[in-house]
């Protein structure tokens, strides 16, 4: 028994929402990583002095004191503090901090130790590093275009069940 038109258009629409809802739900999703850096401190630097990590990382600062003066490891709007002016890290004595990386941008990390480094401009010279939240990272997948796709072929889909079923009259 053939059910009567009306049954035929809903059918053919719950058909499109399935392939609607599955296209937009396996459209590839960015995950927040966990980001370990190891970073040294020696001649008055830090190497690496470029971190890149990606909104909603979890990342971990191992910080070394390779050099032969106490050092601090500071990323200031983040509230990431490694030692301080009366107490920094010594030579030879290692600290980390783990922090969630919450909003986008750059960040600079400096020694805090009056002479290591010095406010330039928008951001530090001497013993001063960048950190880059989302910019340089792996980039963050936008859904529209799954979504905007997806209406698309449901529509196609549609229009040419209703299309197929006027033209069988």
């Amino acid at each position: 028994m053939i059910a009567p038109r009306r049954h035929r258009l809903m059918i053919l629409a719950c058909i499109g929402a399935l392939l609607f809802g599955s296209f937009v739900s396996a459209s590839p999703t960015a995950r927040a990583a966990s980001r370990t850096f190891v970073i040294e401190m020696s001649n008055i630097q830090f190497h690496p002095a470029l971190l890149q990590a990606d909104p909603g990382d979890s990342v971990t600062v191992h910080v070394f004191n390779n050099d032969t003066v106490g050092h601090t490891f500071d990323i200031a709007e983040l509230a990431v503090h490694i030692g301080n002016r009366t107490n920094p890290l010594q030579p030879g004595q290692n600290d980390s901090r783990t922090f969630t990386a919450d909003r986008g941008g750059t960040f600079w990390f400096f020694c805090d130790i009056p002479g290591h480094a010095a406010r330039a401009g928008t951001g530090y010279s001497g013993m001063a590093g960048r950190l880059i939240i989302g910019q340089a990272g792996t980039p963050q997948l936008d859904p529209t275009l799954y979504i905007i796709v997806g209406v698309a072929v449901t529509a196609a889909i549609v229009l040419v069940a209703l299309y197929v079923l006027r033209r069988k009259k």
